[in-house]
């Protein structure tokens, strides 16, 4: 089943939001957006019927996130963010 977040979730109706995939597989996923900066809250899901595979943690950067997991994730493990 798929979602329109900004239309399913009042919440998310005015919130910019972007996808991508998990990439080339692994431990590590970095989301690079100009508009992230070390202060920067950042909400990350997975919009996918596979559950993500490991534990995340996130290290926020000018530019970019780096998403770090305790498993190999797949590398097409669809996730969409927004920046708040």
């Amino acid at each position: 089943m798929s979602y329109n977040l900004a239309n399913d979730i009042p919440g998310m109706r005015y919130k910019q939001i972007a996808t991508t995939t998990w990439g080339a597989g692994g431990t590590t996923k970095t989301i690079t957006d100009g508009n992230i900066s070390p202060n920067s809250q950042i909400e990350i899901w997975v919009t996918g019927s596979t559950p993500q595979a490991g534990n995340w943690s996130y290290t926020y950067n000018e530019g970019n996130v780096v998403i770090t997991s305790s498993s190999s994730e797949s590398s097409s493990l669809p996730l969409s963010y927004y920046i708040n």
